[in-house]
Parts: C-alpha cells; structure tokens; sequence
C-alpha cells in the first residue's frame, strides 16, 4: 500500500503545519494538526504515571 503525505507549512516552526495522509486513490485517511498534537504531547508529558 502506498500512501502520501501533504504537507502544509505554517508561519513558524510549529504552528500552523498540517499533515495529510492520503491513500492511493487520493481518499484522505486522516489529517494532523502539528500544533494539537504537540498539545497533546506535552499534556500527556504532565500526566503522572
């Protein structure tokens, strides 16, 4: 299976970027929002164990 990425390029290093996941017949398999996902990391790095 083949897949592509589109990348989106924002006005800094984080915010802004999106990345799509595509498949082979262009359908969109899911979409990435670079900024909630750091987020989320760091939310999740603040999370006691």
């Amino acid at each position: 299976m083949r897949d592509r990425l589109d990348l989106q390029p924002g006005d800094d290093d984080l915010t802004g970027w999106l990345v799509r996941m595509r498949d082979q017949a262009g359908n969109e398999l899911c979409t990435i929002d670079v900024a909630e996902a750091e987020a989320a990391r760091q939310a999740n790095d603040n999370t006691p164990l």
